[in-house]
Parts: C-alpha cells; sequence; structure tokens
C-alpha cells in the first residue's frame, strides 16, 4: 500500500494541526469506510488471483490499490474508474 502524508487536527484545538502523520490509501480511506484492495510485488501468484477475484466479486463501493510492480499483466474489465498515479 504507498503511504501518503497527511496532517491531523489536534484533539480539541480547531485550526492546530498536529506533526506529519504518515497513513497508507487503505487506512485513509477506511475513514469514509470505503473497501479497499491491494496489489504489490510482494503478493504470490495465488493471493493476486484471489484479490483480483474478491474485487470483481464485490458487490459495494470498493478500490484496488496497486503498486507499479503489481500493475504488470493486469486486466481490470470490470472497474469503472482508473486513476494513474507515478511517482517521481
Amino acid at each position: 500500500d504507498v503511504p501518503v502524508a497527511i496532517q491531523v487536527p489536534q484533539e480539541g484545538k480547531r485550526g492546530q494541526l498536529s506533526q506529519r502523520t504518515t497513513l497508507t490509501w487503505s487506512q485513509v480511506l477506511s475513514f469514509w469506510d470505503v473497501k479497499t484492495f491491494v496489489l504489490s510485488g510482494d503478493c504470490s501468484t495465488p493471493a493476486r488471483t484471489r484479490t483480483i477475484r474478491q474485487f470483481e466479486d464485490c458487490n459495494e463501493f470498493a478500490v484496488l490499490i496497486v503498486s507499479s510492480v503489481g500493475v504488470a499483466g493486469l486486466n481490470l474489465q470490470c472497474a469503472h474508474i482508473l486513476i494513474i498515479v507515478v511517482s517521481l
């Protein structure tokens, strides 16, 4: 899962931000109860196949987060929107 840095408001202090916190996209999306699936180069072939099947069969709004390594040979005809983020 790709990390994203965000500023988190301090408890009870409106307008004041605490130190920068690093969360993964899955953690950020979980704040809105969005179901996430993750594919990366660390996934074994059976785990990759299982994750793709779970994403395709999911009946609720879901996001598939894929690293550049995990995208090779990926065919997702079930996806309605594709967002490609390239980091430098």
